[in-house]
């Protein structure tokens, strides 16, 4: 019985550690800047300035999920350390960057990164993304937006 009852613990997240990151959808006018009602992640351009729009309908607990297991990064290099400046997120053949919104409750954004600024990345980032990808089965696919 025990057995059982701990099986149903771990299928329901009980005992997980609790999230490090907390997801912030942004006030109304990020959550607007950013969404669209396409299903996939994309680009266009608002007053002359290119924005990235994530897909509709992503389930509520998702962003918050894909943030705690992104790839933090300080600086140029990978970050083993508590605060990243920047996480890495792979979802979908799609490569998105978090950056803090309130360092205090540790909360953060995430949006599509653009290609031409993920082609400017050191290779061990690089590397770790494409790593991440594979791992996911969509390391094409994130190619394929790296290459814009």
């Amino acid at each position: 019985m025990a057995a059982k009852r701990r099986a149903q613990a771990v299928r329901s997240g009980a005992g997980a550690p609790p999230p490090r990151w907390k997801y912030d959808k942004g006030g109304e006018g990020n959550r607007r800047k950013h969404a669209w009602r396409n299903a996939w992640a994309g680009f266009v351009e608002v007053r002359g300035v290119r924005v990235g729009k994530c897909p509709q309908g992503l389930p509520d607990d998702l962003p918050e999920r894909l943030l705690n297991e992104g790839i933090g990064v300080d600086g140029d290099e990978l970050t083993p350390g508590p605060k990243p400046l920047r996480i890495y997120i792979v979802h979908d053949g799609v490569v998105y960057r978090a950056k803090p919104t309130n360092p205090e409750v540790g909360s953060w954004h995430a949006f599509p990164e653009f290609p031409e600024e993920l082609r400017k990345l050191p290779d061990a980032i690089w590397d770790r993304i494409r790593e991440r990808a594979e791992h996911l089965g969509c390391a094409a696919e994130v190619e394929r937006w790296k290459k814009g």
